[in-house]
């Protein structure tokens, strides 16, 4: 990220269609007016809003909490399951810049208006959601789409490999499994921002709608937006993995399948069928296949259509988190459910080479920590490594 927080163009989302523009643009000079570039610098980042964890919380504000790779559990208060400085980036200036952090506050507080409003407050009947509404929500399951931990590993494994592939001829065996080639730390936020607003217009393309069920059985886990998978769609077998990518033609002409590299990370925005998000141990957002657009009424489930939509919703949700799942104390099966072995957080098709191996079983989940004394100047300028925890040039 070599800019500062005050390039106004951090604060723009993709406009409504009724948008004034004129009032817009007031808006985010007024809101790029009251940042804070330090204020969040240094402190505990919700990768999802804290807001969102209450929901699943106890009166003292604490959740059931599985560890993914372990399934330790244990109970935590919802203020613990952050990330210190998960979205400080370092400016052209080599300053801390905690001002994103910020940023996605605005959209999370105009979320957590329409939940309340929506689910929480008596006097309101079930309706669909407003075209105003749609749009504050739009943003927010945009923004937690791609704003997690799973996003920005892939972008290290991606770069990694990159750049290892590039290089083979000027490393050995022991340098492509030692190395650790590293894009500066700024890039995922950089990426998140440039993608942010095409993503948006994409969940603004399906009609999205409140579910309630008639039992508190669903959980969340820090990647909770949930793509349901086409009826084709199944996890590569190992000899898959091993084998090239499947024929692409270019120009009515197959390519030779040893000259493609392809990338699998899961099922895609363009065919998941519907998308759902859970906000509360009774509660989702949902949305419809694309190009559905409409107002959708608020749904209620009750008996064995509640427990399928759970257990369809809460099985994505365990298969793709990161580090942790999480659900109300009191949650009937989360405590001593048996969670799958994690998939691979990206497979590569390259006829299963040094370097593809070494991405699909790597045992580290977590993206690597915020370092201070990285400048993106000198990131713009020459590629990092680490080896054995070291970084040298």
């Amino acid at each position: 990220m070599s800019q500062k927080a005050k390039d106004p163009q951090r604060g723009k989302r993709s406009l409504p269609p009724w948008a004034n523009e004129c009032e817009i643009a007031r808006q985010t000079e007024k809101l790029m007016a009251t940042l804070d570039p330090k204020r969040y610098v240094g402190s505990k980042h919700h990768v999802v809003p804290r807001f969102i964890l209450k929901r699943f919380a106890n009166e003292k504000d604490q959740v059931l909490v599985r560890d993914r790779t372990t399934g330790a559990k244990r109970i935590s208060n919802t203020k613990a399951l952050a990330v210190t400085d998960f979205y400080t980036f370092i400016d052209i200036d080599g300053e801390l810049d905690a001002s994103y952090e910020q940023l996605w506050g605005d959209i999370e507080a105009a979320a957590d208006r329409i939940l309340r409003e929506h689910l929480g407050n008596p006097l309101v009947r079930p309706r669909p959601l407003t075209p105003a509404e749609k749009h504050a929500i739009d943003a927010f399951v945009a923004l937690q789409s791609i704003r997690g931990l799973a996003n920005r590993r892939v972008t290290e494994l991606i770069a990694d490999y990159g750049t290892k592939l590039v290089n083979q001829d000027k490393l050995s065996a022991d340098d492509i499994d030692d190395l650790e080639f590293r894009v500066h730390q700024n890039h995922h936020l950089q990426t998140l921002v440039r993608v942010l607003p095409k993503i948006e217009e994409h969940f603004a393309s399906r009609a999205a709608f409140l579910v309630t069920l008639d039992k508190p059985l669903l959980v969340i886990s820090d990647e909770p937006v949930c793509l349901e998978r086409p009826d084709h769609h199944a996890a590569p077998a190992r000899k898959q993995m091993r084998d090239y990518s499947r024929t692409i033609l270019v120009d009515g002409k197959p390519v030779p399948r040893e000259d493609i590299i392809q990338f699998a990370g899961g099922v895609g925005l363009a065919n998941a069928r519907a998308i759902a998000m859970p906000v509360g141990p009774r509660h989702a957002i949902a949305y419809d296949r694309p190009g559905s657009l409409r107002p959708a009424p608020h749904q209620r489930l009750e008996g064995a259509e509640a427990e399928q939509f759970a257990t369809e919703v809460s099985n994505i949700v365990i298969e793709q988190a990161v580090v942790w799942i999480a659900g109300h104390a009191a949650h009937p099966t989360l405590g001593n459910m048996r969670l799958p072995k994690p998939p691979p957080p990206l497979i590569i098709f390259d006829g299963g080479t040094r370097l593809s191996q070494r991405v699909r079983n790597t045992d580290r989940r977590r993206p690597v920590r915020l370092d201070k004394s990285a400048h993106p100047e000198a990131a713009e300028q020459s590629s990092s490594a680490q080896r054995d925890g070291r970084v040298i040039g």
